[in-house]
């Protein structure tokens, strides 16, 4: 049952990069989603919807570099595998606090942190022929993560834009329960304790018009998760649309993970930022 739920709970993971994108809008609205699987094994496999938004009540300007606003975003994904009549959700809200710095002087740099809580809800059933056993698990987190990007002065050369995330989850509070053929049975809390380092260089800016790029980028990244003491390097590939100096509004992406104590794993993924569009 523990491998069966690591993969529900690493899968509703992969919202967390999403959501914590760079953007200079004041208002912004993000929207992703992911489907991952076990290349070994595609009858193992699941997809997340996540959105997060952030109003900017002070909004970085020429005259000042800090910008101060507040968030909200909310996660959902659903697994399965289909050979162990295993089918795991896992959805979660929060909201917190966004400060970012952005200056153009030397180079364009933004840096953005974010602190909030969330609240996060786990399910998971085995139903073979002659039992069932399902539990959930409820959390309350508190959510840290700090992204950044980098340009280059001239960005028409190569690696004209370097990304870089860090983000960081902690339990605060965490209850479960458990049955076994309607019965209830005591149960392990997962421990939701994880970290994710992620970097994005862009090769090079295509001009697909005045006021558009179109950027592909190598990602690497590597995941912690305390539940299973288990670690993830991933990399990867993306392609991505934006405007000079901003935020994408558009990327599509696919990152290979290898496990040290499980199953290798791919991600595919797009995310789109409708305000990085006007």
């Amino acid at each position: 049952m523990i491998k069966k739920i690591l993969f529900l709970v690493i899968f509703s993971y992969c919202a967390l990069a999403a959501q914590y994108r760079y953007t200079k809008d004041n208002l912004a609205v993000v929207g992703s989603w992911a489907y991952r699987g076990e290349p070994t094994n595609m009858l193992n496999h699941g997809y997340s919807f996540n959105s997060y938004c952030h109003f900017m009540a002070v909004k970085p300007s020429n005259s000042q570099n800090i910008g101060v606003g507040v968030y909200g975003n909310y996660n959902y994904s659903k697994t399965k595998q289909n050979l162990k009549f295993y089918e795991g959700k896992a959805s979660s809200y929060g909201f917190g606090l966004i400060v970012v710095y952005y200056s153009e002087l030397p180079q364009n740099m933004y840096i953005g942190a974010n602190l909030g809580v969330s609240q996060s809800t786990n399910t998971g059933s085995v139903a073979p022929k002659n039992w069932k056993y399902n539990d959930e698990q409820k959390d309350l987190l508190y959510n840290i993560s700090i992204n950044s990007a980098i340009w280059s002065k001239m960005e028409n050369k190569f690696f004209p834009r370097t990304e870089f995330m860090i983000i960081f989850q902690g339990p605060m509070m965490a209850s479960k329960t458990a049955h076994w053929n309607g019965k209830v049975t005591g149960a392990q809390i997962w421990r939701q304790r994880y970290l994710q380092l992620r970097a994005m260089p862009s090769l090079i800016n295509f001009n697909i018009s005045p006021r558009l790029l179109l950027s592909p980028k190598i990602v690497g990244s590597y995941e912690f998760v305390e539940g299973d003491a288990q670690s993830l390097y991933g990399l990867g590939a993306s392609l991505s649309l934006h405007k000079p100096y901003n935020g994408d509004m558009f990327e599509v992406y696919y990152l290979y993970k290898i496990s040290n104590r499980f199953k290798n794993i791919f991600e595919f993924g797009v995310n789109i930022n409708p305000g990085a569009i006007f």
